[in-house]
């Protein structure tokens, strides 16, 4: 799954007090993970040889046709995405805000899912955000997915977030680090909103 920078992440941004309450307007780079990964097999992939890793990043970005980078051991791509300074005016700096607009996401990414029902619950401590979900597994499988997603703001040029989701006992993790880069996007074009998709 490809979380857009003015979807799940963007969208869902918040500071303290001691950060602007705007989002930077510009160019924004985007590292992370395309989809959650077993910690197993990261910590397998961290231990490959330098052939045998660009052998591996290699197949992944022909299979998938995006370029693929292993990070760490984990499967990585990166992605440019321009934020114009209308958009940026609309993004409210704030943890309720932030856990509002993840819930938000969350909940319509889940209900496009077979329309799946999943619980909340937010908190918020300094500079990160904490969502904690419980969801059922959509069939055949049974059971639940116990997820936790935190963000957290770095400074006004910088965020990461962390994922884990714990599906029957099999724990799966999904990292991303975001930067701006300059006020100019250059030949990197807005994204379109959702409903122009």
């Amino acid at each position: 799954m490809k979380y857009k920078l003015l979807g799940v992440l963007v969208g869902a941004l918040f500071t303290s007090t001691a950060f602007a309450q705007s989002m930077k307007p510009g160019l924004w780079e985007t590292t992370g993970q395309e989809f959650p990964e077993d910690p197993a097999e990261v910590k397998q992939r961290a231990k490959l040889s330098p052939a045998e890793r660009k052998k591996m990043e290699d197949s992944y970005s022909q299979n998938m046709g995006r370029t693929f980078k292993i990070i760490d051991g984990r499967l990585t791509t990166t992605d440019k995405e321009c934020v114009t300074p209308e958009e940026a005016k609309t993004i409210v700096y704030t943890p309720k805000a932030m856990g509002e607009n993840m819930i938000q996401f969350m909940t319509k990414d889940m209900a496009k899912e077979g329309g799946i029902v999943c619980n909340f619950s937010l908190q918020v401590a300094g500079n990160t955000a904490t969502v904690s979900s419980t969801c059922p597994v959509k069939p055949p499988l049974s059971g639940k997915a116990e997820g936790t997603s935190k963000l957290t703001l770095h400074s006004d040029t910088a965020y990461s977030s962390h994922q884990q989701t714990v599906i029957n006992g099999q724990s799966f993790e999904l990292n991303s680090s975001s930067r701006w880069l300059s006020a100019n996007c250059g030949n990197v074009k807005p994204s379109p909103k959702e409903d122009e998709e």
